[in-house]
């Protein structure tokens, strides 16, 4: 079947604007921003245009694009792929209102529509796997916005009890939700249910750093401890799972768990610009491997397991290699843009004093990214086990877009303008960690005995984490979001069988489970929009 070329020519589009929007970000480093007002009814929304927010819609739009391209090829046979795209914008408009909020309130109209928009794509396949993995990414995220409220209300001056006055912690708490850090790490993994084009999004540039952009750009160090010994656990979490997982979707969505908890770790030290680097080249860096891991399960029929996952005989050269790099280059090599940024927080970090367990914990979480990654080479290119082949969807564009952008913009990137924060590591701290690490893991992966029969059950459940935060509080809120709706009466209304609802939700399984969850994250947006037209 043909490409949709719409979704296709689209994407070239988005690739080109999106140096535009590069070209903006440098003229606006100098500090200068631009306000944009747009009046609605008696209210107005206030857009704000400065260096980090420019910068971070060049990074949106440029993996836009090439998801876009590769979707293309990906959805082919697919008769809601239009519905597919329409989705798929939506969940990005919702990122780059997020992104050009100039206050909390306007940002939470976009961080709402993230929530919405995120349960209907995880659910897109229809079938119980994706029902229960859109159940809890809508209900973790809920919990945020829930935080989200009360980091809104004690900025309108409405809160009435003192305990709102923990705005930094509540604002930080919405944060470790969306980007899942421990507790709230369980709907990560749970959302590669979603085809993988939305993976390529959702855990790069929209859904996952949405936390890390917002303590970016609003702050909340007030209570950095928290943050500091959260982040480190969500790492430890993420680096130990990941290495007795053999599905490479999962290993990535763990790898980018294990970053998000860095960006967080980086925050809590203070270092902004550091983590805002970190965040934009890993964003490149996994919607590249996300790219890549989609084209090789296109040619082993659909299988996620790594150890069928032949290189040597093998037509899909541009994914291997930009499977490789991308993986490389976010494990922290040395004179590439994520080792400056890792280095430079292991260095703030062991230059912050404290107890001896922080740092144990830091250097434990980076061996165990050193290891999983090396492991999982391992795996592709040793002996294959149940090895499938199909014809496999590659387009070489999208793979050369993200992972030269990775490369070449990455260095760019940090030259032109996180120059300055970068002067330290060339004193002298110069990559040992990383270069021991990598010695490290490598001889370790190259062990027999490395390769477990059987996975302890601990890890593979993320320390239990999906057991505690997914199975007890998804059953006990999906039932009482039922309830709520049905008691209403919205159900008559809801019910798919004409209309809109049908024209653009037609789910199968949805139609009896998901309509209440999917009614309550939509009434939650529609009463933000309210709330935006009274009070601003």
């Amino acid at each position: 079947m043909k490409k949709l070329y719409s979704a296709y020519l689209g994407g070239v589009s988005l690739c080109v604007a999106s140096f535009f929007m590069f070209g903006l970000a440098g003229v606006l480093s100098s500090g200068s921003s631009v306000a944009v007002e747009w009046e609605v009814g008696v209210s107005s929304l206030e857009f704000l245009m400065d260096f980090y927010s420019v910068l971070f819609l060049w990074v949106v739009s440029l993996i836009t694009g090439s998801v876009f391209m590769f979707g293309s090829g990906y959805m082919k046979g697919d008769d809601a792929s239009r519905r597919f795209f329409y989705s798929v914008l939506s969940f990005v408009g919702a990122m780059v209102a997020m992104v050009l909020g100039s206050n909390l309130f306007t940002s939470m109209v976009g961080w709402d529509g993230l929530g919405v928009t995120s349960f209907y794509l995880v659910q897109y396949y229809q079938n119980q796997e994706a029902y229960d993995a859109s159940l809890l990414t809508g209900l973790s995220n809920r919990v945020g916005d829930v935080f989200m409220v009360l980091v809104v209300c004690e900025g309108l001056g409405v809160s009435t009890s003192g305990w709102y006055s923990y705005g930094s912690l509540t604002l930080i708490m919405a944060s470790m939700t969306k980007s899942a850090q421990f507790p709230f790490s369980a709907w990560l993994p749970a959302a590669m249910s979603a085809p993988t084009p939305v993976s390529s999004l959702v855990h790069s540039s929209t859904l996952v750093t949405a936390g890390v952009y917002l303590l970016i750009r609003y702050g909340g160090s007030e209570v950095s401890d928290f943050l500091l010994i959260a982040s480190l656990l969500t790492m430890n979490v993420a680096g130990s799972s990941a290495v007795f997982e053999d599905d490479l979707k999962k290993v990535v969505a763990l790898s980018t768990l294990g970053h998000l908890s860095f960006m967080m770790l980086a925050l809590s030290l203070g270092m902004s610009d550091l983590a805002m680097l970190h965040c934009i080249v890993h964003a490149l860096g996994k919607a590249g491997m996300f790219v890549c891991v989609g084209c090789l399960m296109s040619a082993q029929a659909g299988s996620q397991d790594g150890r069928s996952v032949n290189w040597w005989f093998s037509s899909l050269d541009s994914s291997y290699w930009g499977l490789f790099l991308s993986s490389v280059v976010l494990t922290g090599v040395p004179f590439f843009s994520a080792g400056v940024s890792k280095e430079m927080v292991l260095h703030g970090c062991l230059s912050a004093g404290g107890s001896v367990v922080v740092p144990v914990l830091l250097f434990l979480g980076v061996f165990f990214s050193f290891l999983y990654t090396s492991s999982l080479w391992w795996s592709v290119l040793s002996e294959k086990v149940g090895e499938v082949k199909s014809e496999g969807v590659e387009d070489p564009l999208p793979i050369m877009v993200l992972v030269g952008s990775l490369v070449g913009g990455g260095f760019v990137v940090k030259g032109m303008f996180f120059g300055e924060v970068c002067e330290m590591y060339e004193n002298g701290w110069f990559g040992v960690s990383g270069m021991v690490g990598s010695a490290s893991a490598c001889l370790l992966s190259a062990v027999e005995d490395l390769k477990f029969n059987k996975k302890p059950f601990f890890f593979e459940s993320m320390w239990l984490l999906e057991s505690v935060s997914g199975q007890v509080p998804s059953g006990f809120m999906e039932r009482l979001s039922a309830a709520s709706i049905y008691m209403e009466g919205w159900s008559e209304i809801l019910y798919p069988g004409s209309g809109l609802y049908t024209e653009f939700f037609c789910w199968d399984l949805a139609s009896k489970r998901s309509v209440p969850v999917f009614a309550t994250l939509t009434s939650g947006f529609l009463i933000t929009l309210f709330m935006l037209v009274v009070y601003v």
